[in-house]
């Protein structure tokens, strides 16, 4: 079966978290894998802003196929050699291989958005 998830961010609603609460924000929600992969681009909260919405789009796929306890900080937006992004889902036992989730990320200047296609063989 096929599950979709999607989330749009608004930027400047992460830069205003990123300028109040930047470590606990980070912390909260981010690995120090990914925390490590947006602290040498130029756009911080661009990049976290796409990041965030692939977690919520991923959560919303993932749930909607049933899973349970799906916390952000346990999905990881990372990023292959050639730069694009996949999801790697942290303690969840019955999701064995991340290869089933597709990540699609998009942004302009005020927003970034994320889709996710969850494919579950029969």
């Amino acid at each position: 079966m096929i599950f979709v998830g999607n989330d749009i961010v608004e930027i400047s609603r992460i830069d205003a978290l990123l300028k109040k609460y930047k470590t606990h924000f980070l912390n909260k929600i981010f690995s120090k894998d990914e925390i490590n992969i947006v602290s040498n681009k130029l756009h911080t909260s661009v990049h976290l802003s796409g990041k965030f919405a692939a977690k919520e789009a991923s959560k919303k796929a993932l749930m909607s196929a049933g899973f349970s306890n799906i916390y952000l900080k346990n999905i990881e937006v990372l990023n292959k050699k050639n730069g694009a992004p996949y999801i790697v889902v942290r303690d969840c036992n019955r999701l064995k291989n991340t290869d089933n989730l597709q990540l699609s990320i998009s942004h302009t200047n005020e927003y970034a958005t994320a889709i996710v296609i969850l494919d579950i063989p029969n």
